[in-house]
């Protein structure tokens, strides 16, 4: 416990190469943590390391099956993954996407949270299914409206599909709470 809450704390100080050392020790010590197996996934996101995030959210989510967070994590990360695989063609990309689909409704099934709706959203986005993806970035602002990244992807959504005035409305919305 004492190694993990020193990795937090180098994660908020920006210093995920320390971090990363300490969640690798608490493990060592405590393979069964389920927190830093979520955690430890999240940093390797960061590092772009998608198999072992991936394989570390898996790992997060054996431990504890009835937890939604390694699940919406998973589909954070598919989504990350889609867009560096860009270049391997749409195939490929809609192949990730669509397992970032699936446990992100699998996520919901266990909980509902404006993060699961979030990514859920961005990954119809990224599909091209701009009606599903707007229902669900309207079901997390719904959830917090004050959440300026679904805001803003909602705006994306409705240039999209080219619904100018409700473009400009989440624009201002997100424009008003981050003026910079």
């Amino acid at each position: 416990i004492q190694d993990y809450e020193k990795a937090k704390a180098e994660l908020r100080n920006k210093n995920e190469a320390k971090a990363l050392e300490l969640l690798l020790s608490a493990i060592k010590v405590a393979s069964d943590f389920y927190v830093a197996h979520n955690t430890l996934g999240s940093v390797y996101q960061k590092q772009s390391q998608f198999q072992e995030a991936e394989a570390e959210f898996i790992r997060a989510r054996e431990l504890n099956p009835r937890a939604p967070e390694p699940l919406v994590n998973l589909g954070s990360l598919y989504i990350d993954e889609a867009a560096a695989s860009a270049a391997q063609g749409p195939a490929s990309v809609g192949k990730i996407l669509d397992k970032a689909l699936d446990i992100l409704e699998a996520s919901l099934k266990m909980k509902r949270s404006p993060m699961a709706y979030y990514f859920l959203g961005t990954a119809y986005y990224r599909s091209s299914f701009y009606d599903e993806a707007e229902t669900n970035f309207k079901h997390a602002l719904e959830m917090d409206s004050r959440f300026p990244a679904g805001h803003l992807m909602l705006a994306n959504t409705y240039i999209r599909q080219r619904m100018w005035q409700n473009a400009l409305e989440h624009l201002d919305i997100y424009l008003a709470d981050n003026p910079k």
